[in-house]
C-alpha cells in the first residue's frame, strides 16, 4: 500500500474517532425517583378484578417496581380481610387473584412501616386514616384511592389523595395517554 493511502486511511479513522467522541451521548439520564404511595383496599381490589382498568395498572406498575409501595401491618391486615371476603367468580379466578395479591405483598419494593401516630384527619370513615398513617410515616406522595372520603380530604402533610386513573396522568402522562387512545 502507498504511503499516502496509509496516511489518509490513518486520517480518515482518527477524524472519525474525534466525531464519535464530541457526539458521543453521555450516560444515560438517571431515572428519577419512584413514586412512593399507598394503595387502598378499594384500588387493590379492583386492580385483581379488573387488571385492565387504572387500579389494574397501578398494581402493574407495583409489579414491575415502578413505584413504591408503603404497607403497615393494618394495611396489610385489612388487604387480607377484604380479599377473604371477595373470593368470588369460577375458582380459577380466585386462585389468579390470590397469587397476584401473595406476589405484590412480597414485593421486594414494598416498604413497611409501622406508623405510632394515630390520625383522626378522616372524621366519617376512621379505618380510612390508617392509609394516611401509612403514607404519612412511609414518606408517600400519594395514597391511591377511589374511597371519597380521603379523596375529599384532597392533601394531607404531603400527601395527596388521588384516584388511580389521576395517578396514571401525574406520574405517567405517556402511559396513561396511550391506554386512553386504545
Amino acid at each position: 500500500m502507498a504511503p499516502r493511502t496509509r496516511g489518509l486511511r490513518w486520517i480518515h479513522g482518527a477524524m472519525r474517532e474525534l466525531v464519535a467522541r464530541w457526539f458521543r451521548p453521555g450516560p444515560p439520564e438517571a431515572p428519577g425517583p419512584r413514586p412512593r404511595i399507598v394503595v387502598d383496599t378499594n384500588v387493590l381490589m379492583g386492580g385483581l378484578i379488573a387488571p385492565g382498568k387504572a387500579s389494574g395498572r397501578v398494581l402493574a406498575l407495583w409489579l414491575e417496581g415502578r413505584v413504591d409501595p408503603v404497607l403497615s401491618p393494618a394495611v396489610r391486615e385489612e388487604y387480607r380481610n377484604i380479599f377473604n371476603r371477595m373470593r368470588f367468580g369460577p375458582r380459577r379466578d380466585v386462585a389468579r387473584r390470590e397469587e397476584m395479591l401473595r406476589r405484590l405483598l412480597s414485593s421486594e419494593h414494598v416498604r413497611e412501616v409501622h406508623p405510632t401516630q394515630r390520625l383522626g384527619v378522616v372524621t366519617d370513615c376512621p379505618a380510612d386514616n390508617r392509609l394516611i398513617e401509612c403514607a404519612v410515616t412511609g414518606g408517600a406522595r400519594y395514597v391511591v384511592s377511589q374511597d371519597h372520603h380521603l379523596l375529599d380530604v384532597g392533601e394531607y402533610e404531603g400527601v395527596t389523595m388521588v384516584t388511580a386513573r389521576d395517578f396514571l396522568r401525574r406520574e405517567f402522562p405517556d402511559e396513561a395517554a396511550g391506554r386512553a387512545a386504545r
